[in-house]
């Protein structure tokens, strides 16, 4: 079922096709990503089209098999092998067609059981919205964050807010920018309300009237993460109507945006000078050297206008289509609204930007409260407390006022009070105590009330958002599990016991599948790894401290498909998994050698004993205890639990009351191990990281840490730049070390010193090492690590990991200190510097970033790699330099 290049298609009813040019007006342009758009999605439904399809015994296990492992080739080869083919009755009638080319009729005509493209298309528009409303509401929560984040900070900064353009009465910036969280909250109210009618799954409708075989609707609306299938066949492919509600809610969401940059903008010019933005808010003049327009306000404005207009399109579209599958409702309709829904996005990204951005002036914005007489209606109403009819005292008042601007004054000296009033009833207030005392009727005296408000629908809505997310999850992972199950079926799994979050996890599940394994994750929360449900990855939730619990979990995987292997990319559960391949029979170093490096006071004791050099240490138990051991190893001293990774709780402490204090907090804290910290000799010199495979070297690497007392990489140089004869006697060190521990089976990551008296060992890891190492190692020599890891666990001959020419860095960057994410600078330059190869930025906006002085201080990295070293360094800084993070609290 192709096309012939002649506009002639046979489908059994027709012969002919329509034109090439009315193919482009119908169809539009067929580019790569308008085809990974609609199939993104088309071979989504698919997915969980077949599996329902097997499970109601429509569809054989071995077709549903070669259809599921061809659908999902597809998705990974980004539907390259679409891309040039002809389409001349549309994307799916030609995605069909390929699938018969290559599985057969008798295979690929299978797919389209029980369904018709009108149910299909529904479904797809209501998958698109979901994905495009979870992402937006999202933004705009982050938004209402950055809003009250503002207000809270600005809440004592006194303005005039206006009526009529006329300065009325006092309140602060930060009741201002309440208020317009408030209305915006209600807006994502509507919105979320709106979207709650993506819920209902359209597929099962079929044409228009359902289907007379045994399909089973609700089943595909679970795995693609409906909350049930519509009852009604006729509706389900009728209706748009929850779109056109979605646009309307997303409108007013607009106007409320366009009202605020309306007011942001006014008072940002030179005449109010109430506001400043930062020069990336702003834009210059192509004239007038003297400009800083404020222009990003004024797309904002725009955005209102578009999204109104794109709901007045498709309301006309469909206003009087036949109430069944039409073209002006499904396809024309629809299509008019996207404009307008993404004009409406981008509103919100901007707004998050300019809301963060902007600083109030508190001088200017006092002079013109004063200047604007603000506080006459609380001297009235002060009058009205002693007596005075409120319509008498605006008289007064008013009077006052006329008197003081003909003699050009500020202040209502003049003012006449009624024979009895004390004098001070008609006195002037000061500003900030007018402004509290407008605590009645939603004042600005009462901020915290409507401040409670507003962030109490912004928790709500969070909350809504993070639902939706989970259930997106749960439904790609059960999906994922499901095409697992059906397609691989034979395949042995690889057992991975947690995983770690920032670094290879990802990349030990995609090198298992590309070795003829199912990786399945034994975890305790999956949510702690977005990229389980984004991947597909298999999961086992169960208690991962509990090793009777992983090694039964295990048992009953190898009673499965059988088990190749268990392995962990998380440093705190390689020697459980390492005890539970043991227990099976499987592939595993010694899990008795591991658990002793897990204790780093054992691993040092072991190490001297073997003549490996090693920094002075003493365990401690309590501060005195800290303290003596400093005075007698010689300041400064290095305190840090005896267990953990990444820097966490290493400090360097310049005095023994220093090292006291912070081994007490270490010990009052969850990083001490057993009531144990470690004081250990500073060793000065540069720092390295010794990466060997079994006991063997592959690489030295070198490694630039942040400022003192903590010890937070920054960067990592492969290979190190050091004499050829410090590079060799640091991984002779290395290798006695790892026969000392009993290691040598698989990764290990050393950490050293190149001190006066030679190489000392500072710890131990068993395991590859962190900070994307292993990715730039690959990167700059081919030597992937991960994939010999996952080799050597799953028993499968390991690759060649001998050290290859070729040069890496890695530049981390920082958080320059704690706060919530609202922003994150766009990753594309910085990916495009040549000879960069990677950029990854580890939070999201909304992430809650705490300054803990260890590897949870970096909000990303990349990976430059170059001819030489020099090269790789200039690319990976001039990278790092481009992304940014913008932390609001």
């Amino acid at each position: 079922m192709s096309g012939n290049g002649s506009g002639q298609e046979s489908t059994g009813r027709l012969t002919r096709t329509v034109g090439a040019r009315t193919q482009r007006l119908v169809y539009g342009e067929l580019t790569p990503a308008a085809l990974r758009d609609e199939m993104s999605l088309t071979t989504r439904i698919d997915l969980a089209h077949v599996v329902m399809l097997v499970e109601q015994g429509l569809l054989g296990r071995a077709d549903a098999a070669r259809l599921l492992r061809t659908v999902s080739a597809l998705r990974a080869q980004d539907y390259a092998p679409l891309r040039e083919r002809p389409a001349p009755r549309g994307v799916y009638l030609m995605y069909e067609g390929w699938l018969s080319g290559v599985l057969g009729e008798e295979i690929g005509g299978r797919l389209h059981t029980g369904r018709s493209r009108n149910d299909l298309k529904a479904t797809a528009t209501a998958l698109k919205l979901r994905g495009w409303a979870a992402e937006t509401l999202s933004d705009a929560v982050r938004l209402e964050a950055v809003l009250l984040s503002r207000a809270r900070a600005y809440r004592d900064v006194v303005m005039p807010v206006y009526t009529h353009f006329q300065a009325a009465m006092p309140v602060t910036y930060g009741h201002y920018l309440t208020g317009v969280a408030l209305a915006l909250g209600r807006d994502i109210t509507a919105a979320q309300q709106a979207a709650e009618g993506l819920d209902v799954s359209p597929l099962g409708a079929g044409a228009v009237a359902g289907s007379d075989l045994a399909i089973a609707p609700e089943r595909v609306a679970g795995l693609l993460g409906f909350d049930r299938a519509n009852p009604h066949a006729l509706d389900a492919v009728a209706t748009r109507d929850v779109p056109l509600r979605l646009l309307a809610a997303f409108s007013g969401l607009a106007v409320t945006l366009s009202r605020l940059a309306a007011d942001l903008q006014l008072w940002s010019t030179a005449e109010f000078g109430f506001l400043t933005f930062p020069d990336r808010l702003v834009g210059g003049s192509s004239a007038m050297p003297q400009k800083r327009n404020a222009f990003l306000l004024e797309h904002v404005k725009a955005k209102a206008g578009l999204a109104i207009g794109a709901w007045t399109a498709a309301a006309g579209a469909m206003k009087s289509a036949p109430f069944t599958n039409t073209i002006e409702v499904g396809t024309e309709a629809v299509g008019a609204m996207w404009p307008g829904l993404r004009a409406a996005a981008d509103a919100v990204l901007l707004c998050q930007s300019l809301v963060g951005g902007a600083r109030p002036v508190p001088e200017r914005m006092a002079d013109r409260a004063a200047a604007g007489f603000v506080t006459a209606t609380t001297v009235a109403n002060r009058l009205v407390a002693h007596g005075v009819p409120f319509r008498s005292a605006h008289h007064r008042v008013g009077d006052a006022v006329r008197r003081a601007v003909e003699q050009g004054s500020t202040g209502l000296g003049g003012l006449e009070l009624p024979p009895g009033i004390p004098p001070e009833a008609g006195a002037d207030l000061p500003l900030p105590q007018a402004v509290a005392a407008l605590r009645y009727g939603g004042g600005p005296g009462a901020f915290d009330v409507s401040f409670d408000r507003a962030r109490s629908a912004m928790e709500s809505h969070g909350a809504w958002c993070a639902g939706l997310r989970r259930r997106e999850r749960a439904a790609n992972a059960e999906l994922e599990a499901a095409v697992a199950r059906l397609s691989t079926a034979g395949t042995p799994w690889l057992a991975l016991v947690e995983s770690n979050t920032t670094g290879t996890g990802r990349r030990f599940c995609a090198a298992a599948r590309d070795r003829g394994m199912r990786p399945v994750v034994l975890t305790r929360d999956p949510e702690r790894y977005p990229y389980l449900a984004q991947d597909g990855v298999e999961v086992r939730v169960l208690d991962t401290g509990d090793a009777a619990a992983v090694l039964a979990a295990c048992a009953d995987l190898a009673g499965d498909a059988g088990l190749a292997g268990v392995t962990s990319s998380s440093e705190y559960f390689i020697a459980t998994a390492a005890a539970t391949a043991t227990a099976l029979g499987l592939p595993a170093p010694d899990a008795a050698a591991v658990e002793r490096c897990r204790d780093k006071a054992r691993q040092r004791e072991l190490l001297a004993a073997a003549g490996v050099g090693v920094p002075q240490a003493r365990e401690v138990g309590d501060a005195a205890g800290a303290e003596a051991a400093a005075r007698e190893i010689g300041l400064p001293v290095v305190v840090k639990p005896v267990s953990g990774s990444g820097s966490i709780g290493v400090r360097l402490c310049a005095d023994a009351a220093d090292a006291g204090q912070w081994a007490a907090a270490l010990l009052a804290g969850p990083a001490a191990g057993a009531g144990r910290v470690l004081v250990q000799e500073y060793v000065t010199g540069p720092e390295f990281s010794v990466e060997t495979f079994d006991d063997t070297v592959v690489t030295v690497v070198g490694k630039r840490l942040g400022d003192l007392p903590h010890f937070v990489e920054m960067g990592h140089d492969l290979p190190a730049r050091a004499p050829d004869a410090d590079l060799a006697a640091l991984g002779r060190e290395t290798v006695r070390a790892l026969t000392a521990l009993g290691l040598g089976w698989g990764a290990a990551h050393t950490e050293l010193r190149m001190a006066a008296r030679g190489p000392v060992v500072i710890e131990v890891n068993p395991r590859l090492g962190g900070g994307m190492i292993p990715v730039a190692l690959r990167d700059a020599t081919g030597v992937d690590l991960v994939d010999a890891a996952i080799a050597r666990a799953g028993g499968q001959p390991v690759p060649d990991t001998a050290a290859r020419p070729g040069h890496a860095a890695i530049r981390f960057l920082a958080a320059p200190h704690g706060g919530t994410v609202t922003a994150l600078a766009d990753p594309g330059p910085a990916l495009a510097v040549p000879g960069v190869t990677g950029v990854q930025y580890t939070v999201a906006p909304g992430d809650l970033v705490t300054i803990s002085h260890s590897f949870k201080d970096r909000l990303g990295c990349v990976i430059g790699t170059g001819a030489d070293a020099d090269g790789a360094v200039r690319a990976a800084e001039r990278a790092v330099a481009l992304l940014g993070a913008d932390l609001a609290g």
